[in-house]
């Protein structure tokens, strides 16, 4: 979407402390239990990898190396080239001799199975890695060919102080000395699976972003060269895909089928299927009548079809479409009434098909008698846990048996229904089962199956409000380390590229979902410092003007105004006006500086989809803001979509369209 376009700043101008400057720091950080340089000795130096213009290093690779290997070796020689401008000569370990002198190795060579050091699957959590020295050589490997990519990429950021902010702008200082420290470093992902996902790694789908920034997800096709990504099914919608398992196209699609079988669906208010219905066809005992045609038996058919598609994927994804509410026939409400939620009726029915399909699949040899893990969602009407209190034993318990979780159960939770802006376990987040005891009350239905994550991160009405969720998810992934999590989304933005926000907390959440004991705050200001470079301190300082104005907002006067992001009669016009200006003094200052025509356009466009937000919360409120004021009232709306135009906006919400709202403004010309 937008030229590459590498940032490199003399290392004299922005020195992050602590980096690559043999100063002994430690790195002491306002991160809870995490150390970034856990692992370094800035105190030893081993010796100087680079030192003035010239090297006696080589990077060697294995004999056998996966593509992905031969490619995390070259990035590793690109960037400290960048950065040096030294290439160090990429080596195959069989043309180097037996003697690890003066070597980066990357991925498993021989040199480093020398080491006897062990890192494993099981060990690391999938894409974790170790960077180690022995002797004067460094040693990168992760337990998969993703982890050895990260390692290099861990390397990078820790040493030579390379930030990855987006896909259109890094951060690559200039080095004439990079020293080999004494390491021992050990990164374990918290979760095995993460992502935040923005438009960047799904209609983009940047590939090479994705593995710098460690996202692992089922929503971007990783090949071999990056490693490869968490094996889902593929061939069909894997979210809301109850009715491509059920096909109304099947089942419903002339007179006598709608006739017959309606009763499998859950109609919408034009009598059309919107959803199946979670009781049909499951007997009083959880288990699945295949004397008739039923929702359960159909479901049990569809997904063969899936699986014999798909056979040697490790999950498949089972999702309740994309509503608010469920099948409200009478065999659903008596199930509701019997078990006192919607969930139970949805976790009956998913696990008689988790069942069945894994006694069908145990007979087939395709499947190698493999567990089918089943993913299901808890979303909108299945969210609240169907438990009850014993009080006796002082602890809550499933209301049934038929509802804990078979074994090859996975669930999904998505926590749509939450607070926007308190955490899963804030006591604030009160409705739909939400609080403190959240998973407390999940723990007995979930048992050791472990679960997966899905939250928002930003208002998909409204893409160009401000936000202040990061402080919010810290606090519900940290909650989440308890639970047996294997897999956290961050869904934020994905329509729409040009939201800085999005890119801002992209860096964020990414970094969290490694590990979630990280400061939000000193993030978001690293982000702002070599993101937005000479104007960081007029966007740093509206950053935190917004998130303690909202705090406050949100604390003491509108508890909702999440839904009312955009409410005049909550937000005066003076808020959104400070900040327009501050955005405005940031591009007087790009303006009146010294950078090259090339910089001040990269750094002009940042502050353009910066200034979107301001314009559309004045455009957009402007009957109250600008009643008086006619040139005003119409001059923000011809600038806001100036602007829309010049970026290439489409979106300004999910499915809503800027060419949609631009023909309310007939006052403005095309």
């Amino acid at each position: 979407m937008f030229k590459k376009l590498t940032v490199i700043i003399l290392a004299g101008l922005m020195v992050l402390s602590g980096c690559s400057c043999g100063d002994g720091k430690t790195a002491e950080r306002e991160n809870g239990d995490y150390d970034l340089y856990a692992g370094i000795n800035f105190d030893n130096v081993i010796e100087d990898i680079v030192q003035n213009g010239s090297s006696d290093y080589k990077i060697v690779y294995p004999g056998n190396a996966s593509e992905s290997e031969q490619y995390a070796a070259g990035e590793l020689q690109n960037y400290i080239a960048q950065a040096t401008d030294v290439y160090l000569p990429l080596k195959d370990e069989r043309t180097v001799g037996g003697e690890a002198d003066k070597i980066i190795s990357v991925g498993r060579t021989e040199f480093f199975a020398s080491l006897g050091v062990s890192v494993t699957d099981e060990e690391f959590n999938g894409d974790g890695f170790i960077l180690k020295t022995s002797g004067n050589s460094l040693y990168i490997c992760g337990a998969n060919d993703r982890g050895t990519m990260y390692g290099v990429y861990d390397f990078l950021e820790k040493i030579l102080n390379i930030k990855f902010l987006d896909i259109d702008t890094e951060y690559v200082p200039e080095t004439d000395v990079l020293p080999l420290y004494e390491m021992d470093v050990k990164e374990i992902p918290e979760f095995r699976y993460r992502t935040t996902l923005t438009d960047s790694t799904y209609h983009v789908a940047d590939k090479a972003f994705a593995v710098k920034t460690r996202q692992n997800h089922d929503f971007i096709n990783l090949d071999g060269k990056y490693g490869g990504n968490i094996n889902v099914n593929k061939d069909i919608n894997n979210v809301h895909n109850n009715l491509t398992y059920v096909s109304p196209g099947v089942y419903y699609s002339d007179e006598e089928q709608r006739q017959q079988n309606a009763h499998m669906f859950y109609m919408g208010t034009d009598g059309e299927p919107i959803d199946i219905c979670y009781s049909d066809g499951i007997n009083e005992d959880g288990i699945i009548d295949y004397s008739t045609v039923n929702a359960a038996s159909a479901y049990i058919e569809g997904m063969k079809k899936v699986l014999k598609q798909n056979p040697d994927a490790e999950y498949y994804v089972c999702g309740q479409e994309d509503i608010t509410s469920c099948c409200a026939c009478t065999k659903c409400v008596d199930v509701k009434n019997k078990y006192g939620t919607t969930t139970a009726c949805v976790l009956r029915f998913y696990n008689a098909i988790a069942k069945d399909i894994q006694e069908w699949a145990d007979t087939q040899s395709v499947f190698g008698g493999k567990e089918i893990k089943v993913v299901v969602f808890s979303y909108y009407f299945s969210s609240e846990a169907p438990v009850v209190f014993d009080s006796a034993r002082g602890e809550y318990k499933p209301v049934d048996d038929s509802v804990v979780l078979a074994d090859n159960v996975i669930l999904r939770f998505a926590d749509i229904t939450s607070h926007p802006y308190y955490s899963i376990v804030d006591s604030r987040n009160t409705e739909n089962g939400y609080g403190p005891e959240y998973f407390e009350k999940w723990a007995p239905v979930v048992g050791d199956n472990g679960v997966w994550y899905w939250t928002y991160i930003t208002n998909h009405t409204y893409y160009f409000g401000y936000y202040p969720y990061m402080s919010k998810i810290r606090e519900s992934l940290t909650a989440l380390s308890d639970m047996n999590c294997e897999y956290v989304l961050l869904q934020h933005n994905t329509t729409e590229y040009n939201d800085w926000k999005a890119i801002m907390d992209c860096y964020i959440g990414n970094k969290l979902c490694w590990h979630p004991n990280r400061s939000v705050k000193e993030l978001q200001e690293e982000f702002i410092k070599y993101y937005f470079g000479i104007v960081s301190e007029e966007i740093g300082e509206m950053v935190t003007y917004l998130d303690e104005w909202y705090a406050d907002t949100i604390t003491n006067v509108y508890s909702k105004i999440y839904y009312d992001m955009f409410n005049a009669n909550y937000i005066p016009v003076e808020h959104w006006e400070n900040v327009l200006e501050t955005v405005e003094n940031a591009e007087k200052k790009v303006e009146e500086s010294s950078l090259s025509a090339e910089e001040k356009h990269s750094l002009g466009t940042k502050l353009d989809r910066v200034k979107l937000m301001p314009l559309y919360a004045l455009m957009t409120c402007r009957t109250v803001y600008y009643a008086d004021n006619e040139t005003k009232y119409n001059s923000v709306a011809s600038d806001f979509f100036s602007l829309c135009s010049e970026l290439g906006v489409t979106q300004y919400g999910e499915h809503r369209y800027v060419s949609d709202l631009k023909a309310l403004y007939p006052f403005i010309s095309s």
